[in-house]
């Protein structure tokens, strides 16, 4: 009945309606703001997410979008692990024929990443002060990352990017620091592939910036992956 709801209102619209529609957003009913809650709580099943306002508009081709504006990330405790001030969301078509409010694509901006690598050489990823993962190794922090992918709740999910990245990189068995803004982060998943790119300018000690590069490649069907860093 959602998909049905969509192709009603988009007919009596008209091309007028559909255009205005494509440049300025509009407030849903309650009933698609409980079933974006419900879906992102699925994929964060230890996890909840709030946010001030839900805003519905037409994208590229009229393929529906949804805006989320200061959302929150908590944890099953209520600790905070994410703020972000703006997300967007392309909502697959295929989801609303079943019921479902399925995102496509992401794109987000303003984000504060923490990675800690402790002083025995495990490593523990974070957004902010709240920690969201631990591994051995580097590469075992983006193996992660591809775990919590690799489900179905997130099947429809193709693509997720986010601008304007700041990342922390504390080294324990060193005691240094190191700070990066204005990153790139790109998530793309496809049937047998996840592939993770970021980008960052760094502040080295000789004050200088230097752009830090890592391409993380999964084959999902061998199981073989790549990690590559460039400076």
């Amino acid at each position: 009945w959602i998909a049905a709801a969509f192709v009603g209102a988009f007919g009596l619209l008209g091309v007028a309606g559909r255009k205005m529609l494509q440049s300025n957003p509009v407030e849903p009913g309650a009933w698609l703001t409980s079933r974006v809650v419900q879906q992102v709580n699925a994929i964060l099943p230890t996890g909840r997410i709030a946010f001030r306002s839900l805003q519905v508009s037409l994208g590229e081709n009229y393929r529906p979008q949804i805006y989320l504006e200061d959302v929150v990330l908590s944890d099953a405790s209520g600790q905070r692990l994410a703020q972000i001030g703006r997300v967007q969301g392309d909502i697959a078509l295929r989801g609303l024929w079943k019921g479902q409010v399925d995102v496509k694509r992401a794109a987000a901006s303003g984000l504060i990443l923490a990675v800690d690598r402790k002083a025995d050489g495990a490593f523990d990823l974070g957004f902010g002060a709240a920690s969201v993962g631990q591994s051995d190794t580097f590469v075992g922090l983006f193996e992660a990352i591809d775990d919590f992918f690799d489900r179905p709740v997130v099947a429809a999910l193709e693509e997720i990017v986010i601008q304007n990245v700041s990342v922390i990189y504390s080294d324990g068995s060193t005691g240094q620091t190191w700070t990066g803004d204005g990153g790139d982060l790109r998530l793309v998943q496809e049937d047998d592939t996840l592939l993770i790119s970021a980008s960052v300018a760094v502040l080295t000690g000789r004050q200088d910036l230097e752009t830090f590069e890592t391409i993380f490649e999964r084959d999902r069907d061998t199981g073989h992956a790549t990690l590559t860093a460039i400076v």
